[in-house]
């Protein structure tokens, strides 16, 4: 019998429109898992195989297919950011920043439509009432490596750290005098709420922070049918006609009248409303069912279920993550209204406690209420190199300066022609673009010049103001003629500059001395030049000469500031003018709030080399927060779906290998799957389950590789009846909630209804 389980919650479901057309080319399959749906059905924003539905299938099978395309079109066409949200709020994050300086320290029904907002009958009066989630000014907030624990590496986290950092309030706008006719709150006369999702139902409002209730769940059920509450099976056998609140509940075979509200069986069941008809089948009811214990609830109590997800180790009832927040005092007005809510009570600051993950969430307790880091916005890199490097042949660059065929450098080398650059006139522009950069020093002119791979692959000396090498002297400061140039990829410009440490900040003397050091601009700011060294965004690279006596016979580049083996100083993060922090010696790499993240610099500093990888732009990470009713699809957005073969039936696709493709139902209407699996068709009962891995009330997943005998992939979305199968396809539906249970695996199983699964792996007889 299905369990039909009612939350009182506003759910937004939008199906995308599919258009038709000629299905794209497919390419080869790559080595995925269910965990990486929707890929390869869509592959980098473009759709990338077909949706094939069994001629013979049913009802439930064309609304589950048409939940799976409408996800993929999302998918395919989503804009900015990779996702789509709705009933819910979202905002691209930057790295090192709160949450609430992009959403809010409070969002509400305006902000997540999925909130109550809205009147509640009580003592034959409405009360006007909303839910709020709020989070805290500075906490939660989304770190990394170079701003919190350096063992994050180059994972961006959301932290939580403090109390009341999260929290879920029902707000009562209206103020009420909870002791008073008519509005006094009784064991017979409870005041029900919505609380996160469940029913709370309160019996008395004992002081202003003090309530007495009983958390249970609110139920829709049809007669005759059964769900398990605290592990007890509750069944609704009838709904009475007559005029009082009245139906017959069995709860483990103990059948009893309940009117209002009653003890059964040590459940406690309120019948909150119901649906009377003359035929039996169609009558039904809301029931709020929980334990028969009523409890007393102070503000700063353990909540009820004390454990959200993920939770600290020692979470229990004496050391709970979430506590009760109540107060209920403002019965002359004037003051904040009244609430009740939950907020944390943890802090989450380091690797070795639970900080949300890209792809992870944080759930409240009762699972109605989420906050999900759910993508990066940025996932295209490339990778520069920084290293030293011995006798380099410079000879081509000619000039005055006695370049040799046999120099000592430090070469700084990116990925493509373009990915270096010089602005030569300061005017914005690059006048040098090239992958290839030397620092080198000149003996001759007691400078350290700067040279680079020209068109014809020559080495050339770079020119500033048109007729001065770009060089850096020993009475050059900071802000003052360094050797400059920029990283180069998408619409990242990423300033560095060498220059002299004795001269970071002007105040050094012309002693005929320098120290060179690399400054990255790592947070891509806008910093002048006498802001580098000066900035708490900037990345260093210690580089080490022969001697720092810059005309001295023989100087030469010899590596980073210990050479060859790794010292922390050899690379620094921060204020170089203070106390910038020292990062040699790291054996994570190292993100930087921009988003550019560092090989393991241990490894690298112990070679005088270092490597950064930058994105195409600025880093950011989508945040979402929601409850139950909220749908994310994620994917890489900016592409029209307009005009392309989505969908076709299974009698239509003439060669099934020719493309990946996702075959609705199961052996018994769907010939492509009944092909898929290796079985005659139509393999109908117990065969087609064997077929499946499945059992009565089962669906499953199933990725097949090299499917058809080609190249490309088959998804399998069937169940033992069409009610499973179109359970299985609101796991695709909503493919972000169901990830980290779907990673890594080739096929799961998926019992109960659409929109409330379970996803197991399959178990498979021998």
């Amino acid at each position: 019998m299905e369990n039909f389980v009612m939350k009182t919650k506003k759910t937004i479901k939008k199906i995308a429109a599919i258009g038709s057309g000629v299905l794209m080319a497919a390419t080869p399959a790559l080595a995925v898992d269910l965990g990486d749906y929707p890929a390869p059905f869509v592959q980098a924003g473009q759709l990338n195989g077909l949706l094939v539905l069994g001629a013979d299938g049913k009802a439930d099978d064309l609304v589950g297919s048409i939940e799976v395309a409408g996800t993929l079109a999302q998918v395919a066409g989503g804009g900015p950011g990779g996702i789509s949200v709705s009933g819910g709020a979202s905002e691209e994050v930057t790295l090192g920043d709160a949450l609430a300086d992009f959403f809010t320290t409070t969002l509400d029904d305006t902000d997540i439509d999925t909130l109550f907002d809205g009147k509640i009958d009580f003592a034959d009066e409405e009360l006007d009432t909303h839910e709020e989630i709020r989070l805290g000014a500075a906490s939660p907030s989304l770190e990394t490596s170079s701003t919190s624990d350096d063992d994050y590496g180059s994972d961006p986290v959301i932290e939580v750290t403090g109390a009341g950092s999260i929290g879920y309030f029902y707000v009562f706008d209206d103020v009420v005098d909870w002791d008073d006719d008519p509005t006094d709150v009784s064991d017979t006369d409870p005041l029900s709420i919505d609380f996160l999702g469940n029913a709370l139902e309160i019996t008395d409002v004992d002081d202003a922070d003090t309530i007495t209730a009983q958390v249970g769940e609110e139920v829709y059920m049809k007669v005759g049918d059964t769900v398990t509450i605290e592990g007890s099976t509750v069944q609704l056998v009838d709904v009475s006609s007559g005029d009082a609140e009245t139906v017959i509940v069995s709860v483990d075979g103990t059948q009893e009248i309940v009117t209002g509200t009653e003890k059964v069986d040590g459940l406690r069941v309120r019948v909150k409303e119901r649906f009377v008809s003359d035929v039996q089948s169609e009558r039904a009811a809301v029931l709020v069912i929980g334990t028969d214990a009523v409890k007393t609830y102070d503000s700063g109590d353990e909540y009820t279920i004390p454990c959200g997800e993920p939770a600290t180790s020692d979470c229990d009832e004496d050391d709970p993550d979430w506590e009760w927040v109540i107060d209920m005092d403002e019965v002359t007005g004037g003051g904040a209204p009244d609430e009740i809510g939950i907020e944390s009570d943890f802090t989450w600051n380091s690797v070795n406690k639970p900080v949300i993950h890209n792809g992870e969430r944080i759930v409240l307790p009762e699972g109605n209420v989420f906050l999900s880091f759910d993508s990066l916005v940025v996932n295209n890199f490339q990778q520069f190199e920084i290293f030293f490097e011995e006798s380099v042949d410079l000879s081509d660059a000619g000039g005055d300066a006695a370049v040799a065929t046999s120099e000592d450098v430090i070469t700084i080398r990116g990925p493509d022609e373009d990915s270096l650059g010089v602005d030569t006139d300061d005017d914005g522009d690059m006048d040098i673009e090239t992958d290839t950069l030397y620092l080198w020093v000149d003996v001759s002119d007691d400078a350290v010049e700067l040279l680079y791979i020209d068109d014809d692959n020559d080495v050339a000396f770079v020119l500033a103001d048109s007729d001065e090498t770009n060089t850096l002297e020993a009475e050059d400061t900071v802000a003052e003629d360094p050797i400059e140039f920029y990283f180069i990829y998408g619409d990242t410009e990423m300033r560095a500059a060498l220059f002299d440490s004795d001269e970071v900040d002007g105040g050094g003397a012309a002693d005929g001395n320098v120290d060179p050091i690399l400054g990255i601009n790592v947070d891509e700011g806008d910093d002048s030049l006498g802001d580098l060294g000066d900035d708490d965004g900037d990345l260093y690279i210690d580089t080490d000469l022969v001697s720092e006596d810059i005309d001295a016979v023989g100087n030469a580049f010899v590596g980073f500031n210990t050479a060859e083996q790794a010292d922390a100083a050899d690379a620094l993060f921060g204020d170089y003018d203070d106390t910038p922090t020292e990062i040699g010696e790291r054996d994570n790499p190292v993100l930087f709030v921009y988003g550019v993240y560092t090989g393991v610099p241990e490894d690298d500093t112990e070679n005088d080399e270092f490597n950064l990888w930058v994105p195409e732009d600025l880093q950011e990470a989508n945040i979402v927060i929601g409850t139950s009713g909220t749908s994310v699809v994620s994917g890489a957005g900016g592409v029209s779906v307009a005009g392309v073969q989505l969908s076709r039936l299974d009698t239509e696709v003439s060669n099934p290998a020719a493309q990946n493709v996702i075959l609705v139902g199961g052996t018994a209407v769907n010939r492509l799957t009944a092909s898929a699996l290796g079985v005659d068709y139509p393999t109908v009962g117990a065969a087609a389950g064997t077929a499946l891995s499945i059992g009565p009330d089962q669906a499953t997943l199933k990725l097949i590789e090299n499917a058809f005998g080609g190249t490309n992939v088959a998804l399998i979305v069937a169940g033992w009846e069409g009610p499973d199968t179109r359970a299985a396809a609101s796991v695709l539906k909503d493919f972000g909630s169901y990830r980290a249970q779907l990673d890594g695996k080739m096929q799961v199983t998926v019992t109960g209804p659409a929109g409330a699964v379970q996803i197991s792996s399959p178990q498979v007889s021998a």
